[in-house]
């Protein structure tokens, strides 16, 4: 269903707002997760940072590519694409939480 111009605006604040919120959480984690890693590996300081950076740089790579691939693609053409998608990432998610490296 196309949207009309003037509600583009909105929809485009709320997807760069989540997706800013999405980052920071991202950031947020592994920020949690570094007493964990100082802890089971014995990483210094500086290891700690290098942690944080490579992945900051991973997903901001990550984005980035994934940016370009949505503008080149067309939406996804029904509801299974989306719900294919969701499932795979509820998939993960669960697998992660039944680590056993992490609290």
């Amino acid at each position: 269903m196309p949207t009309s111009r003037s509600h583009r605006p909105v929809i485009v604040l709320v997807v760069v707002l989540t997706a800013a919120f999405a980052i920071n959480l991202d950031t947020t984690i592994v920020n949690v997760a570094l007493p964990a890693l100082n802890r089971q590996l014995g990483a210094g300081t500086a290891s700690l940072q290098w942690v944080v950076d490579g992945y900051n740089l991973a997903f901001a790579a990550l984005v980035l590519a994934g940016g370009n691939l949505g503008d080149r693609w067309p939406p996804a053409p029904s509801p299974v694409a989306r719900s294919w998608a969701t499932s795979g990432g509820g998939r993960c998610s669960w697998r992660s939480s039944r680590s056993p490296s992490l609290p």
